[in-house]
């Protein structure tokens, strides 16, 4: 739990949250195209009305929901998601590198982290797409078993091994973002390096991942339940955008953490209020 007690003591203790403050609102836009992209709702309905015999691949790929929105929403996310993760790995390396937490001017944060966001987000949103397909696969699958409760098991059970894999996987690349940030290294040569950096740590990483992962997945699915998609909406886009937000801090913070670099970043009261 190390990488996840760092990053949020990162986020909400150091600088009384401003930081976790910050970084939300940069991740917005991003987050209202994720809560078209991946509708954590569509969760909810897909198990409400989960019937044996659907073999629909489509129809299981967007766990009921409208393939239009969802493809639109990943369509705008993959590009808006570009923007606020090429702002806030600027900000969020400075502040850890020479202790200084500000946003400068937003085109001056955008251009200077742009092309190691870029690749990070294809990276993401290829792999997504992939995992999503054999997910998917799984599904239809199961479906065709005759008995429902075996068959929905099966699923769920499929569902929450895969998006584990997943986020192990994601583990190993936590440090591809801040090596082409920080080292220069161009996306091949940053991918290498950080899965093998990453090896020894990916175990240690990957509660730091899955676990805020799964928590905007059972929130949202529960907030699903009041059958309000306005307000599923709405919780969809806050969730994610602090989910886009911390996940930024951790793969920095692994960076340093794994690098065992000194980090600037901690303000003088921290340390009075440690003694």
């Amino acid at each position: 739990m190390r990488y996840l007690r760092k990053t949020l003591q990162y986020l909400l203790i150091l600088e009384n949250g401003k930081r976790l403050l910050t970084l939300f609102l940069i991740s917005v836009p991003a987050g209202i195209a994720a809560s078209f992209a991946f509708p954590t709702e569509s969760v909810y309905e897909w198990i409400k009305n989960y019937s044996v015999g659907n073999t629909n691949f489509w129809q299981n790929w967007t766990l009921g929901g409208s393939r239009f929105a969802v493809w639109m929403g990943l369509l705008a996310m993959f590009m808006l998601l570009i923007f606020s993760i090429s702002v806030m790995a600027s900000i969020v390396s400075r502040s850890l590198r020479v202790g200084v937490f500000k946003v400068e001017r937003l085109i001056y944060e955008f251009n200077e982290s742009f092309f190691p966001a870029f690749f990070t987000v294809l990276l993401y949103i290829l792999a997504y797409i992939v995992t999503k397909t054999i997910i998917t696969l799984f599904l239809v699958l199961w479906q065709t078993l005759k008995f429902k409760a075996l068959s929905l098991g099966l699923s769920v059970f499929t569902f929450a091994l895969l998006l584990c894999g997943a986020s192990l996987l994601l583990s190993y690349t936590v440090m591809f973002l801040p090596t082409m940030s920080f080292n220069g290294l161009k996306a091949r040569d940053a991918l290498i390096a950080s899965v093998r950096k990453c090896g020894g740590k990916a175990r240690k990483i990957l509660p730091a991942i899955a676990l805020p992962i799964a928590v905007v997945i059972v929130i949202g699915s529960l907030i699903a339940i009041f059958e309000i998609p306005l307000l599923s909406q709405i919780i969809d886009s806050v969730l994610y955008s602090l989910l886009f937000a911390y996940l930024l801090s951790l793969s920095m913070i692994s960076y340093y953490e794994i690098e065992q670099l000194k980090r600037e970043d901690y303000p003088r009261e921290y340390f009075f209020r440690k003694k």
